[in-house]
């Protein structure tokens, strides 16, 4: 998997630097891959920030890099965002199939992290209003337009949480490619999916995707390919997200 630049094979390179991958791994410290992954993040949310509002790059970009890479250092040393633990349990067999899930792991969560960055502000106003997980909601964003504001599906559903026009009218949505009014909309029909199956959070997912009517019809989430698949994708990156905090 290559994420922008980032080639999560550089962690194992890494491990095997210098003996051809013939020999036995690196001691590198698991806060130091934090820090590798917690720098990325940053670098990445101050490029966002920059796009946004149009701004150039200037020679006191140098210092800011600086800053960041000192300030990701930093959190990676008094506790991080959870990957240091998830590195150290990982990493202690060697296994060379559990580290790649483990590095795979490690580059889901940053790769979903981008995705949302430039939405944390209307996503985490929708998960106060409606009283949902801020994670879930930006976990259904990823599995449903992975973070494109302008997506269209081929059915129609639209935006960043992919609804339905009628859906979309239903939850007060004016323009559906406005984050905004999108996530609002979108939070609020799986609040109601949330309270309609008493808070079972797969049902409310199968409800979301395939629809209330077929959920009922089958008793349970309905045997559909697409639905099945769409609740792992959301129930793992919400489980991805919840532990990298």
């Amino acid at each position: 998997m290559d994420m922008h630049g980032i080639d999560t094979g550089m962690i194992r390179e890494l491990r095997y630097a210098g003996d051809g991958r013939g020999g036995a791994p690196l001691d590198i410290p698991a806060k130091d891959l934090e820090a590798f992954f917690l720098n990325y993040m940053l670098q990445t949310m101050q490029e966002a920030g920059r796009a946004l509002f149009d701004e150039e790059s200037s020679p006191d970009d140098a210092y800011l890099d600086m800053a960041t890479e000192s300030l990701a250092q930093l959190f990676a040393e008094n506790g991080g965002i959870g990957l240091q633990s998830l590195i150290e349990d990982r990493m202690k067999p060697a296994d060379e199939v559990t580290l790649n899930k483990s590095i795979d792991r490690m580059a889901r969560i940053t790769e979903s992290n981008r995705s949302v960055a430039n939405f944390e502000g209307p996503i985490e106003r929708a998960a106060q209003e409606f009283d949902l997980p801020r994670d879930l909601i930006s976990a259904v964003i990823l599995a449903e337009s992975g973070g494109d504001p302008k997506a269209v599906s081929p059915a129609g559903a639209r935006g960043l949480m992919q609804l339905m026009p009628a859906t979309g009218r239903e939850m007060g949505m004016a323009d559906p490619f406005d984050p905004e009014a999108n996530i609002r909309a979108g939070s609020k029909y799986l609040k109601q999916m949330m309270d309609m199956w008493d808070g079972d959070l797969k049902l409310a997912l199968a409800s979301y995707n395939a629809g209330p009517a077929n959920v009922s019809r089958y008793g349970g989430v309905p045997p559909f390919q697409e639905t099945r698949q769409y609740v792992n994708k959301v129930m793992t990156n919400y489980e991805d997200m919840s532990r990298a905090r």
